[in-house]
């Protein structure tokens, strides 16, 4: 995927001796993944052609041979261009690549049954219909062409033509997705199946006491352990009700929603150091933050006790906050957001995408659709620091000045995942008693987890929010 390709650090630890790539080998398919041949010989890695500059990363396809047929396995990752820190060849230069077209157009080096294309991009990307296409002219119309695709982080079965399908199975490991094909006739068969205990156990035709194995039993244990001794089951408080990942700027029980309207107002636009003001010729100004809806949050957050390991699973990857402008008029601001919030249009959302979060709330349990800002006002506009180069090129097209730079305004260096530390310490205060929520916290209806620590601790709990039971 593109996280594992997009940081030079990552990709070296990958790339070293025992990692991912060379415990995969050849079973690695990535067939538009290059990176620079080491020097070691004749790297050709499956596609029938040598580069000594650049080789794949992987391998460029995979013959998948079983009793009812063989599949020709590809792997394409979305043109990434130069965000990657290896070579990301066009999906469309590719389809050009004599290796390609030798591969597949008849007479064939090797005979297949199907395709199957792992695709790292959205299950109707427009690169997922140009592969469809290409495909379909190279193996004709009654060969089965299977997509498995990712990226969107959602749940998406889509029937491409006849003999083809592309799906998409969930995200976070929220989702075991099944599909299957006939080859000789085409049917398409899948599944969503929830990641829990219960609806695994369900799956396999065996009962929830049943479907714990002996390493899945060690492993829990382990995972258990490994998140005490990290301090992952320290209680901060108690969670109200349940908060989603996948909710809008406007819905009350969006996590982006309590983060902007509730989080961010308490914990830091309206108790942020402004100074003593004799540095400033701008006079007080209002504390104001844009962001948005770009999956920042990653897991919902349920009811019941809240640990701190619940906290990172709903921010896994934690920010600062940028200074962008000391002082700007709220009719300023208003344009920056309006230009932002086109730029940022998505995933058929085109009202709520980018949210102001301001000192004191005017609209209770929702974002508004326009921002609570007065036009002939000064504000102090802030992004997360992820945010800043984005937001500063468009205040940097309609002429504003912006000075973001990557330093911590916090004090003490103190993160984004601190403030809801702090904000669920002060808000939701755990009083050693259970607080157990409304039972919705898994996928299936059923509870995810244990609720609350129970037993009046008030220190650490048993388990994690969503972690429930054996590996």
């Amino acid at each position: 995927g593109n996280h594992d390709v997009n940081n030079l650090e990552t990709f070296r630890v990958l790339s070293q001796p025992g990692g991912l790539i060379d415990v995969w080998g050849e079973r690695l398919v990535t067939s538009n993944l290059r990176r620079t041949n080491d020097g070691d010989g004749d790297e050709s890695n499956g596609s029938g052609e040598t580069n000594q500059s650049l080789v794949p990363v992987g391998s460029n396809y995979r013959f998948l041979r079983g009793k009812q047929g063989t599949v020709l396995a590809l792997g394409f990752l979305y043109n990434m261009g130069d965000e990657a820190v290896v070579t990301v060849e066009r999906v469309q230069d590719v389809a050009e690549r004599s290796w390609f077209r030798t591969l597949l157009a008849s007479p064939r080096p090797e005979e297949f049954d199907a395709v199957l294309v792992l695709a790292h991009m959205d299950a109707e990307d427009e690169l997922v219909a140009f592969l469809r296409s290409e495909l379909r002219a190279l193996v004709g119309e009654d060969m089965v062409i299977q997509f498995i695709t990712g990226h969107s982080h959602i749940r998406r079965y889509v029937e491409l033509d006849p003999r083809s399908s592309s799906f998409e199975a969930g995200r976070y490991l929220d989702t075991v997705g099944f599909v299957s094909f006939d080859i000789a006739k085409g049917g398409f068969r899948h599944v969503f199946v929830d990641a829990n205990r219960v609806s695994l156990a369900q799956s396999l035709g065996m009962s929830v006491d049943e479907y714990p194995t002996e390493d899945g039993k060690e492993l829990t244990s382990y995972i258990q352990r490994t998140l005490e001794h990290a301090g992952a089951n320290v209680i901060l408080g108690c969670s109200p009700r349940r908060y989603r990942v996948d909710g809008y700027l406007n819905e009350t029980d969006s996590l982006l929603q309590l983060f902007m309207g509730e989080v961010l107002p308490k914990t830091f636009l309206k108790t942020f150091n402004r100074g003593s003001g004799s540095s400033s010729s701008f006079g007080h100004s209002e504390n104001v933050l844009m962001q948005a809806q770009d999956w920042f949050v990653r897991y919902d957050l349920f009811p019941g006790v809240v640990t701190v390991g619940n906290v990172f699973e709903v921010l896994p990857e934690d920010d600062t906050i940028t200074k962008l402008s000391h002082s700007l008029y709220g009719g300023d601001i208003i344009k920056i957001w309006e230009a932002y919030n086109k730029d940022q249009m998505f995933m058929d959302n085109t009202t709520y995408v980018v949210g102001i979060a301001t000192e004191d709330p005017k609209t209770p349990g929702g974002q508004p659709k326009y921002p609570e800002l007065e036009n002939d006002s000064k504000y102090t506009l802030y992004c997360l620091a992820k945010d800043a180069p984005g937001i500063g090129q468009i205040m940097s097209d309609l002429g504003y000045s912006a000075y973001a730079t990557e330093e911590d305004v916090y004090r003490g260096k103190r993160t984004v995942r601190d403030l809801w530390v702090d904000y669920i310490r002060e808000k939701w205060p755990y009083d050693g008693n259970d607080c157990h929520g409304p039972t919705d916290r898994g996928p299936d209806g059923s509870d995810g987890g244990d609720g609350g620590a129970g037993g009046g601790s008030g220190t650490t709990a048993t388990a994690s929010h969503g972690i429930d039971g054996d590996s």
